[in-house]
């Protein structure tokens, strides 16, 4: 949150599939809540995936390294 990748404006760092994914008005990264809300976290990523059609192993996935959005290879 301190880096803002929380906001819209974030999506300028983020590489081209996941801008497509998340725009017109959704950040690259949703706060949830402290650690505890774990579950909350999981069950909307499972309805997000699953709503899409995509398999989670397809879906876009980034790290924050200082500062900079980076696509995670898997």
């Amino acid at each position: 949150m301190k880096v803002g990748f929380c906001t819209q404006t974030a999506l300028d760092k983020t590489g081209r599939e996941l801008r497509e994914f998340l725009q017109p008005d959704l950040p690259p990264v949703g706060h949830m809540g402290e650690c505890i809300d774990n579950a909350k976290v999981s069950a909307f990523f499972r309805a997000l995936i699953d709503d899409s059609g995509k398999t989670i192993k397809n879906v876009p996935r980034l790290q924050a390294q200082n500062g900079q959005m980076k696509k995670m290879t898997m």
